[in-house]
């Protein structure tokens, strides 16, 4: 079973590094879309997807045996560490979806709104890389600093909603692209 286990951590090892380059390239779209890239990222959520079924169901299999109670807690760890990541895969899409109804569209984000979007890509891509990284190196001090970031990111959705709503007031937003980065 310890074998096993190290197994299903290295291809969740895997499956974390593809949906980084997924949540990259679906950020990616929001300033320039592109039909290849855009594939790509369908491509590579239909890979997380299937990482997640084969390593879930693995996983499941592996809890019949008798592990370890240390083996038992990483298991667990790993079964929510897949949901999550397979989550941010679907963001993924989302975001690149949004990048092409921005360019089907020919719409254009004002630039205080291209900054903001700027600001939290940032912010969220740092999240993403500090937490890959925690995960694979088992560095719990570098997940601690994972949480208030996360509250940082809070606070900027919040300012970049009361942007919006300013920018809409003046006329310098439109509603549509409001519901667009509402959804971003």
């Amino acid at each position: 079973p310890a074998v096993a286990l190290s197994q299903a951590r290295e291809r969740t090892y895997e499956m974390v590094k593809e949906t980084s380059v997924a949540i990259s390239k679906g950020l990616g779209q929001l300033s320039s879309y592109d039909e290849k890239r855009a594939e790509k990222i369908k491509k590579l959520e239909e890979k997380i997807d299937k990482y997640e079924d084969v390593i879930n169901s693995y996983l499941v299999k592996l809890s019949a045996t008798d592990l370890s109670a240390e083996d038992s807690y990483e298991m667990t760890k790993l079964l929510h560490v897949i949901s999550g990541f397979e989550r941010i895969s679907d963001h993924a899409l989302s975001i690149a979806k949004a990048g092409k109804e921005i360019d089907d569209k020919n719409l254009e984000f004002s630039s205080q709104a291209k900054e903001d979007i700027s600001i939290i890509t940032a912010a969220v891509t740092e999240i993403l890389d500090m937490t890959s990284n925690a995960l694979i190196k088992n560095d719990t001090e570098l997940a601690k600093r994972v949480e208030p970031l996360e509250q940082v990111v809070d606070r900027l959705k919040r300012k970049i909603k009361r942007g919006h709503i300013s920018r809409l007031r003046q006329g310098d937003c439109t509603m549509e692209l409001g519901f667009i980065l509402s959804d971003l």
